[in-house]
């Protein structure tokens, strides 16, 4: 019963306490594809609008902020905590693209494993497989084409995993 007690005192103890720091890291462990820790840390304080450091750690919605970072296209997890050292933690799990798509209007997008459309950032160059002629349709539409989706993450996962087939097809033309 007393150890129940003491814990309860230090959370609560714990909680008055203010955020020392943000400090975030990719779950990967690889160098970030479409994001880094300033578009993270942005997302996190509204473009610079309210400060995370020297917040009471009870005020920090967590949850919220979770939620925010997860609607963000490029994220496909996020886990944020804070430690004993009274820090924020963000892990942050990006998307990994299978291919680069190019509609018939000319716009570009990548597509992960999950079809997801992710749009194109130039913050570094990505080797993927290219697909064009992708029909360039709204967005609400997309939906029935789940087997052309489908069929480009199939060709870009048996690319991605044969050297030959990957040095073969520079472009696959829909």
């Amino acid at each position: 019963m007393a150890m129940v007690v003491l814990l309860a005192a230090a959370m609560r103890e714990k909680k008055e306490k203010k955020c020392q720091s943000v400090e975030i890291s990719f779950s990967d462990g690889k160098e970030p594809v479409f994001l880094d820790e300033e578009d993270i840390r942005g997302f996190l304080t509204e473009q610079g609008k309210r400060s995370l450091e020297g917040q009471l750690i009870r005020t920090l919605d967590l949850q919220g902020l979770e939620q925010r970072l997860k609607r963000e296209t490029g994220i496909r997890d996020a886990e944020l905590y804070v430690d004993n050292r009274q820090a924020l933690k963000v892990l942050v799990t990006e998307r990994q693209p299978v291919a680069r798509v190019f509609t018939s209007a000319g716009n570009s997008f990548y597509m992960d494993s999950s079809g997801i459309h992710i749009p194109v950032t130039h913050k570094r160059p990505l080797q993927l497989p290219v697909f064009t002629g992708y029909p360039d349709q709204p967005a609400d539409t997309l939906a029935r084409d789940q087997r052309l989706q489908e069929g480009i993450i199939a060709i870009s996962q048996v690319m991605g995993s044969e050297p030959f087939w990957n040095a073969l097809v520079s472009q696959v033309n829909i």
